[in-house]
């Protein structure tokens, strides 16, 4: 398997969700709140959209979400992302809420970012989209 650079992968998750995401919520006519509710995850999860192109990036975010992992035993995956990067919150708070030190939380996140990506790309080929090319055709360089 190739070895991932955390680092840039957490970069360009970051970007993503700082510059793409609110765009294709945008697009798609969605809520950010679709993205942080279990019962959005569970009605995504392996469902084929029907709806425009940005509606079927918005399902399979959500499902990628959705199909995290999340628990003491893999450091809050789920958790680390919808809080730092969907509701925003700093590290302070996470440190604070999973009871971790700040280096702790910066090692999960990156971890998670990963994850996420992994989970993302898994979900774009499954579902064969090109959510680079939607995101070309309207907004420029903003895709992952």
């Amino acid at each position: 398997f190739p070895s991932h650079d955390m680092k840039r992968t957490a970069l360009n998750v970051q970007v993503f969700f700082n510059d793409t995401v609110p765009r294709l919520l945008n697009f798609a006519g969605r809520s950010i709140n679709d993205l942080t509710e279990p019962e959005e995850w569970q009605k995504h999860y392996q469902e084929e959209s029907t709806g425009n192109e940005y509606e079927q990036a918005i399902d399979a975010l959500i499902e990628a979400i959705g199909i995290m992992r999340d628990g003491e035993v893999y450091h809050y995956h789920r958790t680390l992302v919808i809080d730092c990067y969907i509701k925003r919150k700093n590290n302070l708070d996470e440190e604070i809420k999973l009871g971790l030190g700040e280096r702790t939380v910066n090692k999960y996140r990156q971890q998670a970012c990963t994850e996420f990506a992994e989970c993302f790309e898994g979900v774009k080929a499954r579902r064969g989209l090109n959510i680079a090319g939607v995101l070309a055709r309207t907004c420029g360089e903003c895709a992952v």
